[in-house]
């Protein structure tokens, strides 16, 4: 296949991550394709997975997905309920090996998947609305033009929007990229879609060190990553209460931070659901409760009295007696993946987060035409394991295969500085790995 080819698969595979049909619970367009495809791919790219990450990244898939599914059989879920469950693992497998298939000779192939991601964003405004979207507007009871609002669907076009430009333009403007970000981070906290603030002031911030070489040392250690994460967080929660306490953001945004606020977490209330969560976790550490489990101990009850949120608890308790039992509740890469397969589930997105702090110390700043969008990606990616429920796998396909085939070529630097050949960890990288590796 010609490299022309690839490109033009990339594009289409991110113009159809977005749009959605729905058969046994949503899937994208090509998720669907990549059901088809990735047993070719897999098939004939097999010497490449095998020598690359990919080939652990696919052995701890494979394990979560064998535990999904006997947690299902043992707890007899609801057939629908375990098909959609163990089919998003077999989705999110089959998307990690056509990404790879289509990235494993060159990084800079993503630009044209960021484009495609972007297009597909534009046309759900008008056709193939995500799956969440349609949700509310049925539990609202009225159409979905009524509640397509900034924080629940404009902040994806506009952060889809965001990262093309970030992963076209950044390798020749990068101040202007910089800029970008701090201007969209402003809109976004101005229209109170405080994780897109976070994500466009983390990214900006990496975007500014990946240009200064005294900076970029601090990037190459891992406590020093969690400083600046941890700097940025803090820099953020700060203007946002500024912000918020001034008025300058509305009296229903202000009236949310009081909520939120005299809680247990503060502001973490608003993600509640994942230390719910631990409470379900809590009694079944190792067996998950099945796909889509049921609340029939009332751990969201539970979780509400322990942060002391009033407004929680009479919802909670009005749905106790009224016997109306929701899912337990994760909201959380990680923690949902626990609560519903068990603890293999959970082990599946710990490797994750190992390997996304990896790429973060080894490999970001090696592709530096990227390191825009993948700071981006990755302070997305990092918030979505831990405070969103599972979902977009094509982009986590995307993500897991370029960590496979940076932390690959960092592999590769590695032995031949054993070897005693002269060569930078560091020297910046086309995005080609080298000497037939992939």
């Amino acid at each position: 296949m010609t490299n022309r080819s690839k490109n033009t698969l990339a594009f289409l595979l991110g113009l159809g991550s977005i749009t959605q049909i729905r058969i046994i619970g949503s899937f994208a367009i090509s998720e669907i394709f990549c059901l088809f495809l990735a047993p070719f791919v897999f098939l004939k790219c097999f010497d490449q997975i095998h020598k690359s990450r990919m080939w652990s990244m696919l052995g701890f898939a494979i394990l979560w997905f064998f535990s999904a599914v006997g947690t299902d059989c043992w707890h007899e879920s609801v057939l629908i309920n375990a098909l959609k469950g163990c089919g998003a693992i077999v989705v999110l497998i089959t998307a990690m090996i056509c990404a790879f298939g289509l990235l494993r000779d060159d990084l800079m192939r993503i630009r044209y998947y960021a484009v495609g991601v972007a297009g597909s964003y534009i046309i759900s405004i008008f056709a193939f609305q995500p799956a969440s979207l349609v949700g509310w507007a049925n539990d609202a009871g009225t159409s979905i033009s009524e509640i397509m609002d900034y924080q629940r669907f404009y902040v994806s076009v506009v952060m889809s929007g965001l990262a093309a430009i970030a992963a076209i333009a950044y390798g020749k403007m990068p101040g202007g990229v910089t800029l970008l970000l701090l201007a969209i981070a402003g809109l976004n906290l101005m229209q109170g879609s405080r994780s897109a603030f976070l994500f466009c002031l983390l990214a900006a911030t990496i975007a500014v060190m990946g240009r200064v070489r005294d900076m970029r040392k601090m990037l190459r250690n891992s406590w020093k990553i969690v400083m600046v994460m941890t700097i940025t967080l803090l820099a953020s929660k700060y203007t946002y209460e500024v912000i918020v306490q001034k008025g300058w953001m509305g009296d229903a945004e202000l009236r949310k931070y009081e909520n939120a606020a005299a809680t247990k977490i503060g502001l973490l209330s608003g993600r509640s659901e994942f230390f719910a969560a631990g409470f379900a976790i809590k009694d079944s550490p190792i067996m998950g409760y099945g796909s889509w489990a049921l609340d029939k101990e009332g751990y969201g009850l539970q979780c509400a009295e322990w942060l002391g949120d009033e407004e929680k608890i009479r919802i909670e308790s009005f749905y106790l007696v009224h016997h109306f039992v929701d899912y337990i509740p994760s909201h959380s890469h990680i923690m949902g993946a626990w609560v519903w397969h068990g603890f293999l589930g959970f082990v599946f997105w710990l490797a994750v987060f190992i390997w996304i702090i990896r790429y973060f110390r080894n490999g970001l700043l090696l592709c530096r035409p990227l390191i825009a969008f993948n700071a981006m990606s990755f302070s997305g990616a990092l918030w979505a394991l831990f405070f969103s429920p599972i979902s977009m796998r094509i982009a986590w396909g995307i993500l897991l295969a370029t960590i496979a085939v940076t932390l690959t070529e960092v592999d590769r630097r590695r032995r031949l500085q054993q070897t005693g050949v002269p060569i930078s960890m560091y020297e910046p990288w086309d995005g080609k790995p080298r000497d037939n590796t992939l």
